[in-house]
């Protein structure tokens, strides 16, 4: 059987307002904390733009391959062969590793 569901009358609640409103902001300076070190946000942005530049040279190598064979195939071997020389190479890592 479902248990009903108690009515909190706007009386009966001990929470503030200004209770709500410093537990959200200390919420949120503790989630965004990291912006207060000094070089977090270079740190961002050189990620972000290396990821652009990656995506940006993944889809030009695509293309080209593409317009140089005409063949799909191509396009998938050449994109996934960085998978699979980590494929190939980690296991030799990890035993070197050890």
């Amino acid at each position: 059987m479902v248990e009903p569901i108690e009515e909190i009358s706007p009386d009966a609640s001990n929470v503030t307002a200004t209770d709500a409103d410093e537990k959200t902001v200390s919420t949120l300076r503790s989630k965004f904390a990291v912006f207060a070190i000094r070089g977090f946000p270079w740190l961002l942005l050189a990620n972000a733009s290396a990821f652009v530049g990656f995506t940006v040279r993944n889809m030009g190598q695509a293309w080209l391959v593409l317009e140089e064979t005409d063949s799909a195939f191509m396009v998938g071997l050449v994109n996934a062969m960085p998978a699979l020389v980590l494929l190939i190479l980690s296991p030799v890592g990890g035993v070197l590793a050890d």
